[in-house]
C-alpha cells in the first residue's frame, strides 16, 4: 500500500462511520415509528406478532450497526495514532495541518483553504502534493523499519 492509499483508507474510514452512524439514525427513527403504530393500532393489517417481529428485526439490525461502529471507530483510532507519528516528523507545520485536516479531520478543499488562510485550492493542493511527498519518504522508511 502506498502512502497515499494509506491516508485515502484512514478518510474513506471516517466517511464509512458517518454512514454507519446516518443508518443507525434511520433504523431508531424505524423503531420508533413501529412502536408508535402497534401502539397505535394503526396498521391493521399487520398481526400484532408481525410489528412485533418487525421492531426485533429493528433492533438487531440496530446492534449490528452499534458494533460495526464501534469495530471501526477503534480501527480508525489505531490508523489515525500511526499516522499521526509520521505526519509528527514532517518538519514543515503547514505540510502536518494540511494532512491532519485533510485526512484525519476529513475536511474539504475550501474548509482548508479557509482555515489555512489561502488564496485559492490551488495553493492547497499544491501544498498538499509538497505533503504527500514529505509523507511518503516517512511512510516508507518506517515501513522499512517494522
Amino acid at each position: 500500500m502506498t502512502a497515499r492509499e494509506y491516508l485515502q483508507e484512514i478518510k474513506d474510514i471516517r466517511y464509512r462511520i458517518d454512514q454507519i452512524v446516518e443508518e443507525e439514525k434511520d433504523t431508531e427513527i424505524n423503531i420508533l415509528r413501529a412502536r408508535e403504530i402497534k401502539g397505535d393500532k394503526v396498521k391493521e393489517s399487520l398481526e400484532p406478532d408481525s410489528l412485533e417481529n418487525e421492531v426485533i428485526g429493528y433492533i438487531e439490525k440496530w446492534q449490528r450497526l452499534l458494533g460495526l461502529e464501534m469495530e471501526r471507530r477503534e480501527e480508525l483510532k489505531d490508523r489515525r495514532v500511526e499516522a499521526m507519528g509520521i505526519i509528527e516528523k514532517i518538519k514543515s507545520d503547514k505540510q502536518r495541518s494540511v494532512l491532519i485536516m485533510r485526512y484525519l479531520r476529513g475536511w474539504t478543499w475550501e474548509r482548508i483553504t479557509d482555515e489555512m488562510q489561502m488564496s485559492d485550492t490551488n495553493s492547497a493542493h499544491h501544498l498538499h502534493k509538497r505533503a504527500i511527498e514529505s509523507f511518503e519518504n516517512l511512510y516508507d522508511k518506517n515501513k522499512n523499519v517494522h
